[in-house]
Order: structure tokens, then sequence, then C-alpha cells
């Protein structure tokens, strides 16, 4: 919020009322981490632009519309070329990624119940760590992190190894579910290295999900 305020030179409280306004028309989205007890009063969320129609308006449409209306067409195929699926796709997918695993819960395809279902994030001097997909199973005291991935090549054990670091570092997530046992999911766009499957073979806490299903190793 205070950044919002600062790049508009308004006072923050006297933004409060419009970002409401604008998030029960469904324009805006506020996120807060999953760890966060009471969402409507945290002050560590981050307000996201909700339609993906509007977010790929102001992103490409918005700052080109003289080249546009002169029919230059070509400076925002350029832009798109260079940045559309790291800046705008990448971020849908996440979504994307977090329904998905609803969905194979639903389905029974992972033995999961789920009671939340969002991400985490702590972004301060001293850290910076940040997990897509973050899922609670309070029933069976199950915590489930995710990594999302729109690539083009196949995810290897890096990332994995990645993912399961920040989780060791993310000291807030086991002070809010202290004994929780932890397991891991991996979203690829485009499959997964033969060595990813192998190691995910011989655990039973590592799920790697490619488009909506579980990828069979």
């Amino acid at each position: 919020l205070g950044k919002i305020g600062t790049a508009l030179g308004v006072e923050t409280s006297a933004l409060t009322p419009y970002l409401s306004t604008l998030i029960d028309l469904g324009y805006l989205s506020k996120d807060v981490p999953l760890t966060e007890k009471s969402p409507e009063k945290s002050r560590k969320g981050l307000y996201f632009v909700a339609d993906h129609f509007l977010r790929f308006w102001f992103h490409y449409v918005y700052p080109f519309r003289g080249e546009l209306e002169m029919d230059n067409r070509q400076i925002v195929l350029d832009q798109l070329a260079k940045d559309f699926e790291e800046r705008f796709v990448a971020l849908a997918y996440e979504a994307v990624c977090r329904n998905i695993f609803l969905f194979l819960c639903r389905e029974g395809e992972i033995d999961f119940t789920p009671s939340r279902i969002g991400a985490y994030w702590v972004n301060d001097k001293r850290t910076n760590i940040e997990i897509d997909v973050v899922a609670v199973d309070r029933q069976h005291q199950i915590l489930f992190a995710g990594k999302c991935k729109y690539h083009h090549k196949p995810v290897d054990l890096s990332v994995y190894s990645a993912l399961q670091g920040k989780v060791e570092d993310a000291l807030e997530l086991k002070r809010s579910f202290p004994g929780y046992r932890i397991w891991y999911g991996l979203f690829s766009k485009s499959g997964f290295t033969q060595r990813m499957k192998e190691v995910a073979r011989e655990r039973e806490d590592i799920y790697l999900i490619q488009d909506a299903g579980l990828e069979r190793v």
C-alpha cells in the first residue's frame, strides 16, 4: 500500500476506499501470505490487477497508444516477444497451478484435504522468499509447497532443491504450522528431466504435475 501511495503521491489513508471499491468490482485483488491469521487486517498484502485482459491492456496497449493509433504495431509485437511469457503468462500460470492442485485433491489424485490454498512470501531487508503455491491440510497436519515453471525445458532437480531450501528458510511457516509434514510439488509446462523423475520415484513427498494431471513416474 505504501508503494502505491508513493507512486501516486497520495497518502495511503486516502487510497483505502478506492482500492476497496476496485476490489469489490473485481478489478483488483489483495493477496496476503498464507500464514496471516487475519488476512483482511494484514499489512503484508500485495495488490494485483485481477482481470487478465486489463493486465494485458495496461502493459501492452496503454503505454503504446500513440504508436498503435498510427498503425505502428511492430513495436508492440516486439515487446510481446520480449517479455510476454515472463511478465504476463508466468503470473497467470501460478493461479492456474493453484486451481490444478485443488482439482487433483478433489479428484483423489492427491490424498490432501486443503483448508487454505495460496502463496507465501517474505520480502524484507533480511530475507527474500517466495513460494508460488502453499496449501494447508489441518486434518492430517500436512503443508504443501509448490513451484510453478512455465518454461520450454523440462524441470530439473535444481528446481526442487531450491524449493526445499526456501521452505527450510521460511521460519514463519514452521512457527505457524509446527510439527506439520512437508509435501513438495513441481508444476511444469514442459515436463521433467529423467533425473527429477528418478528422485520423485524414490520419495512419497514429491508430486510432479504437468498440465492438469500427475506425472506418472
